[in-house]
């Protein structure tokens, strides 16, 4: 009922912005894209995966438990497609439960997706602040700059993380129990690590605004590398939004208002951000979608040192 939901408010905000844009002619438009930036556009998707998908198996790594750079990019794919089934990108959450199922405990898996997570939003955050500076938009470098703040607080002190709140709603909605302590411990992380997670977080961030940029080239609109690395960040930001499926009419508003600032129609700019959705988005979900079905059906792996404990609940 929530995906509904969401669903139903995205389509509502797309509605009223097509109808408040400068229309243009899909068909037309379509017509005359550029097929090869097009194209390299969805061969870097499978790259920022896979980066991203090196990222949870170092962090794994800490744990003792590393699944290696192919499962650990299956994961991440899952996490895509169940982004497309949950609202405001619960699927990054939720991939959880298949890292548990490789031998590890709940509470190491649920803390390192979202410690993952954190990572990936703050190399996002930095990249849009250094952006924004560098083209002079304040506004932008602000909010870019305080929720950067806040993320890197949040992987420096973890205890920031609500664990007992975090627990209580995996309780209530899967009855399933959550050693909060443990958690906390699993998501304490040397140095090192951290910055090689943000450097790892970083080229992950440079792929995936490449598609953008790349796809911006396609539909022939003139968007510089600097600024998209503004306005997909903020793009990024939009998809955690609430009641919306995954951003979607979010993230389109933001695009119309951000590259309205350097002239970009505001039709050619929702359309820009609706490839860069399928491209981003639809596309590796329709290719996590078989590993959804496998690693749930997969018997879990399990080992004398590994085997579940006694305060799993299931």
């Amino acid at each position: 009922m929530a995906k509904l939901v969401s669903l139903g408010v995205s389509i509502a905000i797309l509605m009223v912005l097509w109808w408040s844009v400068q229309k243009v002619d899909l068909l037309a438009k379509l017509g005359r894209i550029h097929l090869g930036y097009l194209g390299l556009a969805v061969m870097l998707m499978p790259a920022a995966l896979t980066v991203r998908g090196a990222r949870l198996d170092l962090l794994l790594g800490k744990s003792g438990r590393r699944l290696g750079i192919w499962r650990a990019t299956s994961i991440t794919f899952i996490g895509t497609s169940l982004n497309v089934l949950l609202p405001s990108n619960l699927g990054d959450v939720a991939k959880s439960y298949y890292a548990y199922r490789h031998r590890l405990s709940k509470e190491v898996a649920l803390s390192v997706v979202i410690i993952d997570k954190a990572f990936g939003m703050t190399a996002a955050m930095l990249v849009g602040l250094t952006a924004a500076a560098s083209e002079g938009l304040w506004s932008a470098a602000a909010l870019a700059g305080v929720i950067a703040a806040g993320l890197v607080a949040l992987i420096f002190v973890p205890q920031l993380i609500p664990w007992r709140f975090v627990g209580w709603v995996l309780r209530r909605t899967l009855g399933k129990t959550l050693a909060h302590e443990r958690a906390l411990e699993a998501s304490r992380l040397p140095l090192g690590l951290k910055l090689a997670a943000i450097g790892l977080s970083l080229v992950a961030c440079g792929l995936a605004y490449g598609e953008f940029y790349l796809v911006c080239k396609a539909l022939g609109l003139g968007v510089p590398m600097t600024f998209v690395w503004v306005a997909a960040p903020l793009m990024d930001l939009a998809k955690a939004i609430p009641l919306t499926a995954n951003g979607l009419g979010t993230r389109e508003a933001v695009a119309i208002h951000m590259l309205g600032r350097i002239g970009v129609a505001s039709g050619d700019a929702l359309l820009s951000s609706l490839i860069f959705t399928a491209v981003s988005l639809w596309a590796p979900a329709l290719v996590g979608a078989p590993f959804v079905w496998l690693a749930l059906y997969a018997r879990p792996k399990t080992s004398a040192s590994s085997a579940p404990d006694a305060d799993d609940g299931g």
